[in-house]
């Protein structure tokens, strides 16, 4: 017979004690002299909360953008934007991309599917190019991005200057 399936809340509370049992089986001689309180107020035991793993793992869906409608509009809109640019190529991603996401259940995120049309037209169109398509569908990363790529050339010609020293030439 098939074990039920645990509880997201039953899983949280279990993995709590374990944790916490665990940090007092490493210091049995303080466990036994009655220094448990004074282990957790310096800090030293840690004490996980029954609730820890559930809101660890509500965070990890949060920041994956599993739920949120805004990161599925962008990828959809990363999609169409590649469908444009690059029709030629776009069959043969599509189904590339479709394939790898029957293989692999992590790769369903909205997150991974926005990253997915991201690089692709990163990797088809020229940075004119590119950065004229995010500044159409994400303006935010179309800045930052330059941001980054003025900071790399400046840094850039700064390494090819500093190869160079006219003091030292005699």
């Amino acid at each position: 017979m098939a074990r039920r399936r645990r509880t997201l809340e039953e899983t949280s509370a279990l993995n709590a004690q374990r944790f916490n049992t665990q940090q007092r089986e490493r210091l049995p001689l303080f466990m036994q002299a009655g220094l448990e309180a004074d282990l957790l107020a310096k800090g030293v035991l840690r004490d996980r909360p029954a609730d820890h793993l559930a809101r660890e793992h509500t965070a990890y869906v949060a920041r994956l953008g599993r739920g949120d409608p805004a990161v599925w509009d962008r990828s959809a809109r990363l999609q169409r934007a590649f469908k444009v640019h690059c029709p030629s190529q776009y069959a043969a991603e599509l189904l590339r991309w479709r394939g790898l996401r029957a293989r692999f259940a992590s790769l369903r995120r909205a997150a991974d599917n926005a990253d997915w049309w991201l690089s692709l037209l990163r990797r088809h169109l020229t940075r004119e190019a590119f950065l004229a398509v995010l500044d159409v569908e994400w303006p935010a990363h179309a800045a930052t991005l330059r941001h980054v790529w003025a900071v790399d050339e400046r840094l850039a010609r700064k390494a090819a200057l500093g190869s160079y020293n006219p003091w030292l030439e005699s």
